[in-house]
């Protein structure tokens, strides 16, 4: 039976407020560097410019745990009251919003709720999309929480399937999430061959990765990016001399200059635009036509099969086949009859997926249709 959830709107101390190293997934792969970035930076400095100024401000969510205040949904607003009191705000008091009665996966979720206003990059999506699989959620349920499509979510969580420097870079926004995916398929997901190519490219990709990070933040943090998140790393916001001030000190943003990673730089063909709508325009007219057997009851004929060939039928349904002394019986429909005479003729050509693979050619229809 799940508890009742209370919404109850407490003031607390801001050394009182606690942040969950990691709890955020917009920290995925980057720490809290995250914050350094557009439309996240600009979105502290104005919070930060309400707080000084006394303005009111959207509550902050905590829960208790252990007697301490954990933010569940308002990290930047965190970080914003952070900055603002280091440069003098005074603020005794201030009110957040306690809630009780929810578990850890409803914890979570808020949190994800509350990055809907700046939106999550690609990686911070699946990254959140695959902890809320691990806390118990579904695919069903987070697309229907979500208001998406099962397709988009299943496609949000594969991106988790890349390697780690191309999470990195995806997280700076130093390539595209289409080229990134693009890749992906090419070396149909082998690491090692996605990390070959780029490198024979840009042999320095792995310190190209690296150095993003280091470039963004303090090198004696530099193994702190990558971690996953624990209750452990609890960090207070306002302790005086922590060393965890350095860290959150604002860092310099990435340079414009810095170059990103395109089809051209990693030596991929693209195609002309006119080649590329014929390719697809091909692929829809062909997978529109597409059928499947449409299974029928009724058998209109039955065919005896010689016992040295019973072994191809043994992942065939017993609903259409029976052994007996000579062999086989091969019942089959008047649908299966004809699927047999297409495939003895001249004129037609089979072809066999896996249900997986339906999938997949369907996704990659409603994909290119939309």
């Amino acid at each position: 039976m799940h508890k009742e959830i209370i919404s109850t709107i407490i003031e607390i101390h801001p050394d009182e407020l606690l942040i969950e190293a990691g709890f955020n997934p917009r920290e995925a792969f980057i720490g809290d560097k995250c914050y350094t970035l557009e439309p996240v930076k600009s979105t502290i400095v104005a919070i930060k410019l309400a707080y000084k100024e006394g303005r009111s401000v959207e509550l902050i969510k905590v829960v208790k745990h252990n007697n301490k205040y954990f933010v569940r949904q308002g990290h930047c607003r965190t970080m914003a009251l952070k900055q603002a009191m280091k440069e003098g705000a005074d603020i005794k008091k201030f009110k957040v919003m306690l809630i009780t009665g929810l578990c850890d996966g409803e914890e979570y979720l808020e949190n994800i709720d509350g990055n809907q206003r700046n939106a999550l990059n690609p990686v911070s999506q699946g990254f959140a999309l695959q902890r809320a699989l691990t806390l118990g959620y579904s695919v069903e349920e987070l697309a229907q929480r979500y208001q998406r499509s099962i397709t988009t979510i299943r496609n949000t969580l594969k991106i988790m399937e890349m390697p780690e420097p191309l999470l990195v870079l995806l997280s700076f926004n130093r390539i595209k999430k289409t080229l990134a995916i693009e890749i992906m398929l090419r070396y149909e997901n082998d690491h090692n061959k996605v990390m070959e190519h780029l490198r024979s490219v840009f042999p320095d990709i792995d310190s190209l990765a690296t150095a993003e990070v280091l470039t963004i933040s303090e090198t004696k943090h530099s193994n702190s990016v990558v971690s996953m998140p624990t209750k452990s790393n609890e960090k207070s916001i306002t302790t005086p001399n922590d060393d965890l001030v350095a860290e959150n000190q604002e860092a310099e943003p990435v340079k414009e200059k810095d170059a990103k990673l395109t089809r051209k730089s990693l030596g991929i063909r693209v195609l002309s635009k006119k080649k590329t709508e014929r390719l697809k325009s091909s692929f829809l007219k062909i997978t529109n036509e597409i059928k499947q057997a449409e299974p029928c009851d009724e058998t209109v004929v039955e065919l005896q099969v010689d016992k040295k060939f019973v072994s191809h039928f043994e992942h065939v349904s017993k609903e259409h086949c029976s052994e007996n002394g000579d062999g086989l019986c091969l019942k089959l429909s008047e649908n299966q009859l004809r699927l047999l005479a297409n495939l003895l003729s001249n004129e037609h050509v089979a072809l066999f997926l896996t249900k997986e693979q339906v999938t997949e050619v369907t996704e990659i229809q409603q994909m290119l249709a939309s």
